[in-house]
């Protein structure tokens, strides 16, 4: 009876043990990755100082072939006081879009873009205090 309880108890182990190691695969994996950098400020200077090099960070899990967008938004809190009649940027939005493996290329271009618009916003400052 000894040997029937030990030899059930072998088989029984060998059979856990095997089966337990086997590992199925369903045919998918799971990606994660970011397609989408939404950047929304209420000054201009905000943009003029910011951190381009935290952009390639927020990527660098993606899939060279992914396309990503950057997107930066210009809503400002208008103050009451300024005339009507005064030029002024304001509520913009801009989206720049391409492959993760492109990001320099995007990142160039977001700074280009920005770069132009403070330069407008810049010169037309410059007329409303001469006025």
């Amino acid at each position: 009876m000894k040997h029937k309880i030990f030899l059930f108890g072998i088989i029984t182990f060998l059979a856990f043990t095997t089966y337990s190691q086997s590992e199925k695969n369903n045919g998918f994996e799971i990606k994660i990755g970011t397609t989408k950098l939404d950047i929304v400020v209420e000054n201009l200077d905000e943009l003029e100082n910011f951190d381009w090099n935290g952009i390639k960070e927020v990527f660098k899990s993606n899939d060279g072939e992914e396309i990503i967008t950057l997107s930066f938004a210009y809503i400002p809190k208008i103050s009451s006081k300024l005339p009507s009649s005064e030029i002024r940027i304001d509520n913009f939005k801009i989206n720049i879009s391409g492959k993760s493996s492109d990001i320099d290329n995007l990142i160039d271009q977001s700074k280009k873009t920005m770069e132009k618009l403070i330069k407008v916003n810049e010169s037309y400052s410059k007329m409303d205090n001469k006025n």
